[in-house]
């Protein structure tokens, strides 16, 4: 594609240096949080891939899906911990409510 380069040291149309925003480092360390880790690093993953979100607002970085996909899969993690939560929780409550068996 004429005009479009993605390694560096390539030259545009106009013959100057075609440069990238640099990918937010914070957007980076959140979605790799959010997978090593799957459910504890969820909720740091979910924080850290909201503030990469500002930043990469802000100082208008690349990077704006990385932070999405941390985003989007710590809040599943959430969902998934609460789901767990819940259902413990009605185990629980359940087995202390019958009859002991014996």
């Amino acid at each position: 594609m004429a005009g479009r380069s993605s390694s560096p040291g390539e030259l545009g149309l106009d013959g100057q240096a075609v440069s990238r925003p640099a990918t937010n480092r914070l957007a980076i360390v959140a979605l790799a949080i959010t997978i090593v880790i799957p459910i504890i690093g969820g909720i740091p993953g979910l924080i850290m891939g909201y503030k990469a979100r500002a930043q990469i607002r802000a100082r208008n970085q690349a990077g704006r899906w990385v932070a999405i996909a941390a985003i989007v899969i710590g809040w599943l993690s959430v969902v998934y911990i609460l789901v767990f939560v819940i259902f413990f929780a009605v185990g629980v409550f359940r087995g202390l409510d019958s009859p002991a068996s014996g």
